[in-house]
């Protein structure tokens, strides 16, 4: 079992866990992951069955967060008695988001790309890794992660003065760098994502939040987005609902 992919979604697109979500809406329907190749195998048959599952719940910002907050805490309702998961839908959540850093529950999450440098073959390069965070893990996170590379970076080129630690300490400038300059998000998903908690706040009955958070998004550039949010804005203002805080 693959704790980071109990469905295996990611394995049918062919695709990592922090695989940003460009490439994740451009990926084939059709399963990457072919056991064994006959068309006529019951697992073959099942994995084209749940491709386009897969590509319809990781391509939805929101149902791709609650997808990976099930797979890093996994119910004991899930787990079969062979340790398998049990493949049901119900069993991802539906509520708030979770940041995948700290575990809290994310107001205004949005989806950020942490920078690493990574070795492959004697070569280093800077890659991109997409992460589901908070505010404030997004910040603190993308300061933490690029300034420690630069560090290791100017560190092994003193200590061991090559031609392969100069190349790493390069892609430690430039990944520190991106962070340096910002990174614009997109800001028709960082809505989508407000939307999907403004609706699960209410579901819960929390009011106050769900109203503070539609406010948000009431003038997003996406005319669905700024239309429902203003809506449920209306309706809890003609309510006569105690909002403040």
């Amino acid at each position: 079992m693959n704790t980071h992919d109990p469905f295996g979604y990611y394995r049918l697109l062919g695709l990592p866990p922090w695989a940003p979500m460009k490439r994740i809406r451009e990926a084939s329907h059709s399963p990457h992951y072919i056991p064994s190749g006959d068309e006529s195998d019951k697992v073959f048959a099942e994995a084209f069955r749940r491709t386009p599952e897969a590509h319809a719940v990781l391509s939805d910002p929101a149902r791709r967060a609650n997808y990976d907050w099930f797979a890093r805490n996994l119910p004991p309702e899930a787990i079969e008695p062979d340790g398998s998961v049990r493949y049901d839908l119900k069993l991802i959540p539906d509520g708030p988001l979770h940041c995948s850093r700290c575990g809290r529950v994310a107001l205004q999450p949005r989806y950020v790309t942490l920078w690493y440098v990574e070795e492959v073959d004697g070569y280093s390069q800077a890659v991109g890794r997409e992460d589901f965070l908070c505010v404030d893990c997004a910040r603190d996170g993308r300061r933490f992660n690029s300034f420690g590379e630069f560090v290791s970076g100017v560190l092994d080129l003193f200590i061991h003065p090559n031609s392969v630690d100069r190349n790493r300490f390069r892609h430690s400038v430039v990944g520190l760098f991106k962070v340096g300059m910002g990174e614009k998000h997109d800001r028709i998903t960082d809505a989508k994502l407000i939307l999907h908690n403004v609706r699960a706040f209410l579901e819960q009955g929390d009011i106050r939040t769900a109203y503070g958070l539609a406010r948000l998004i009431r003038t997003s550039g996406d005319e669905g987005i700024a239309s429902e949010a203003a809506q449920i804005v209306r309706i809890i203002d003609a309510s006569g609902a105690d909002t403040s805080g």
